[in-house]
């Protein structure tokens, strides 16, 4: 990426610091950063969920394969047994969040007259 002056953006910051300044000293420069760097930060997020969630399908494919042995009278690719497991963690992760959130929420003995 070119400025105008052929070089890369970020060796104007300095003029451009010292301009601002000059027009009114108390306004607060910061993160100053090219348009590619804010737009590679903010990807960066759903990239790195986007392999999270990969990680989480490929895993249980690989481990299917694995525990096929294991299991009996029930196919290891059988939808309705993700449907249930999946169903059984969210219950209880949603139990296992909504009994501290409970206990934060109710009242406080530091609070009471």
């Amino acid at each position: 990426m070119q400025n105008l002056h052929g070089g890369h953006p970020l060796t104007l910051v300095s003029n451009i610091e010292q301009r601002v300044r000059d027009l009114d000293r108390n306004l607060p420069l910061y993160k100053i950063a090219t348009m590619e760097q804010n737009l590679s930060d903010s990807l960066m997020r759903r990239r790195f969920a986007m392999l999270l969630l990969a990680t989480g399908v490929l895993i249980p494919l690989v481990a299917m394969r694995a525990l096929a042995s294991l299991l009996y009278g029930v196919a290891a690719s059988d939808p309705l047994t993700f449907l249930v497991v999946a169903a059984v963690l969210l219950a209880f992760s949603s139990v296992a969040g909504a009994i501290p959130a409970c206990r934060a929420c109710g009242p406080h003995s530091y609070s009471a007259p």
